[in-house]
């Protein structure tokens, strides 16, 4: 038979590791977020300087640098596309601890409610074998 005191520890521990589990989700999401943020003000950062007219009479070095500016933006935004990915995949993983760390708990739960169920049990046990070797002691002591 299992301690409910030890379990019920347990309990507390797998607890904390949940909310540490759940921490994490918080900090990965706010991490996918921030890059999903970054992602889209370059996007609209190139949109808004690829729109700009440009001077009627760019000389062919002018038009050279915007044109490599332009693509300097787009290389930007395609690692920031990764990064996004990237922070997505920490995300799900944390995700999956999460899920895992929640299973645990509920199975510690589940174990302490069948160790306080069972000392119940053992208890009623003992105090019914107490209450039937009163009986039949008085029985005894009163059929002499």
């Amino acid at each position: 038979m299992r301690d409910p005191r030890r379990t019920e520890q347990l309990v507390q521990v797998y607890g904390l590791r949940k909310e540490r589990a759940e921490a994490a989700v918080a900090g990965a999401s706010a991490r996918v977020e921030q890059a999903r943020q970054q992602q889209q003000n370059l996007q609209r950062y190139m949109a808004e300087y690829a729109a700009r007219p440009g001077e009627a009479t760019l000389s062919a070095g002018a038009l050279a640098n915007r044109c490599a500016f332009v693509a300097k933006l787009a290389d930007a935004c395609r690692f920031q596309g990764q990064v996004v990915d990237q922070q997505q995949q920490g995300l799900q993983r944390e995700y999956e601890k999460l899920q895992q760390r929640q299973t645990e708990q509920r199975r510690m739960e589940h174990l302490h409610a069948n160790a306080c169920s069972q000392q119940a049990q053992a208890q009623r046990q003992r105090e019914q074998r107490a209450q039937d070797e009163a009986a039949v002691t008085q029985w005894i002591a009163n059929s002499n």
